[in-house]
């Protein structure tokens, strides 16, 4: 992980700060939890294929909506993603019980200059969840029943 860009992407965002953790190393947790007081978001891509069914754990704390009309309520999901006919098509799961949860799909952003393995751009700027070339919107506070 390169603790410096990613630093220097939470300096984007307002609250948002980096921080280091070996998620194979409860110590690790452990010290990485003490630094945060509140947790809204955190995307973890250790340990998880670069495309497939499970590509990254995604972690929410507060409601969401993503993409057209997909809510998602503050829990834990497993994101995966398939290459499709006009982008990715993105699929969210239950991380407990790998149920599907809805698909949105990601489209080319236009004048990306900048390829990202996961970005969260924040609310303040694209409101958008990137994954390579290619992204869907997202909104904050958005929780359907």
């Amino acid at each position: 992980v390169n603790l410096e860009a990613a630093e220097g992407l939470a300096g984007e965002m307002p609250r948002a700060r980096a921080v280091r953790m070996d998620v194979t190393e409860a110590s690790s947790i452990g010290a990485a939890l003490d630094q945060i007081s509140t947790l809204d978001i955190l995307v973890n891509n250790a340990g998880y294929s670069a495309e497939g069914k499970y590509s990254h754990f995604f972690l929410t704390q507060v409601p969401l909506k993503v993409g057209n009309d997909l809510r998602l309520a503050p829990g834990d999901y497993l994101l995966g993603y398939t290459h499709g006919e006009n982008g990715l098509l993105i699929h969210l799961y239950e991380a407990a019980t790998g149920k599907l949860v809805g698909t949105v799909t990601a489209t080319l952003i236009p004048g990306i200059t900048r390829v990202e393995e996961i970005r969260i751009w924040p609310p303040g700027d694209r409101h958008m969840i990137q994954i390579g070339r290619f992204g869907f919107g997202y909104q904050i506070g958005s929780q359907g029943t």
